[in-house]
């Protein structure tokens, strides 16, 4: 067995202690922060499904997974805005809407809106604790804030069941014309 001195075994007590209590972090409303608690970073899940705008690729939304030390986890969708699409002063302007949808088809908390003009060709969702919703399955959503006159402009990533894994529904292309 290992023998610390005093002082190194108080530190190690105070280091677990803490340790504990980031890991016992509640986050309000069924939100999910990146924190001291998870363990990894952002990982993709699923298919992503594909955004054409205008008869151009937009770009395409996946879900991404946060994994905690104690088990669990947050998610959230992740939206990456076309090289091409991006740079073609044509399409100067456009936005778009990235969300994470229950099995059920509630927008769960708010979504970020991602404007071609930031800096970032990345659009991310509020991130949302994985067994918020009661089944904890899931799909990333996007939509164009480009006067889509259609309702096929969400593109969805595929529909991921947490409880085992698994993907059981496909990804979808959106597109607004």
């Amino acid at each position: 067995m290992l023998k610390l001195s005093k002082a190194r075994r108080s530190m190690a007590v105070t280091v677990a202690a803490l340790a504990l209590a980031g890991a016992a972090t509640v986050t309000t409303a069924g939100t999910a922060q990146a924190s001291s608690n998870s363990c990894g970073s952002w990982i993709n899940i699923g298919s992503p499904g594909n955004l054409t705008v205008r008869g151009t690729y937009a770009g395409q939304v996946e879900q991404q997974f946060l994994p905690y030390c104690g088990g669990g986890g947050a998610i959230r969708a992740h939206f990456q805005w076309s090289y091409g699409f991006r740079t073609n002063p044509a399409n100067a302007g456009s936005t778009v809407d990235a969300l994470i949808i229950d099995s059920n088809s509630n927008w769960l908390f708010s979504y970020d809106s991602g404007d071609i003009g930031v800096g970032s060709p990345d659009v991310y969702s509020t991130p949302v604790d994985v067994h918020y919703s009661p089944r904890d399955e899931y799909q990333a959503a996007v939509f164009s804030g480009d006067n889509c006159p259609t309702s096929e402009e969400t593109a969805l990533g595929s529909l991921h069941w947490y409880y085992n894994g698994g993907d059981y529904g496909q990804s979808q292309e959106g597109w607004c014309y």
